[in-house]
């Protein structure tokens, strides 16, 4: 560490001795597997391992905002020690629940619900229903596939196509505006 980073560093501690401190940093970099972020003080002094959530555990569930690299955010320091936790955001770049077997997440392309096997998700391109590998959009297709195919068995012969399968078709087309996946 450079003699300036020294100095800024014992400045800081000089300043915030006894006191519950919360300052201004900047985002370096975010590790979202252990819900934590690396941060600059005055673009020279960095801090890592700093909390997003209470504890620093993967394993532990609950609510975490992540915020977006390069954003500015407040920080607070625990018990006056080099441990320091994330206050306020000004940017974030994705929201995570997580509670038991249900994730939520939230970011700038998509919202997507988990609940087990079965996934609920909501991006520009439309809404996604699935469980166990089996999409709701699909079916739908698959049914309306089968309607416009139908024959039904007549005195004289089967029956033709439906004579509206164009009307079924177009409806087919209406469930890919609104579905995805």
């Amino acid at each position: 560490m450079s003699e300036r980073t020294e100095a800024i560093k014992r400045k800081l501690q000089e300043l915030f001795a006894g006191e519950t401190q919360v300052f201004p940093v900047t985002v370096k970099e975010v590790n979202e597997d252990e819900f934590t972020c690396s941060v600059l003080f005055d673009d020279e002094l960095e801090y890592t391992d700093v909390r997003l959530r209470s504890v620093i555990d993967s394993a532990k569930q609950g609510f975490c905002f992540i915020p977006k690299v390069g954003s500015r955010i407040m920080v607070g320091r625990i018990a006056n020690s080099e441990q320091l936790f994330v206050a306020l955001f000004s940017e974030v770049d994705k929201v995570l629940l997580t509670s038991g077997s249900l994730e939520l997440t939230i970011d700038q392309d998509k919202l997507e619900l988990k609940k087990g096997e079965a996934i609920l998700k909501q991006t520009e391109a439309g809404f996604t229903m699935i469980r166990s590998g089996e999409g709701l959009k699909k079916i739908l297709e698959d049914l309306i596939t089968a309607i416009t195919q139908l024959t039904v068995p007549t005195g004289v012969g089967p029956s033709g196509m439906p004579i509206n399968a164009a009307a079924f078709t177009a409806i087919k087309n209406r469930i890919g505006n609104l579905m995805e996946g």
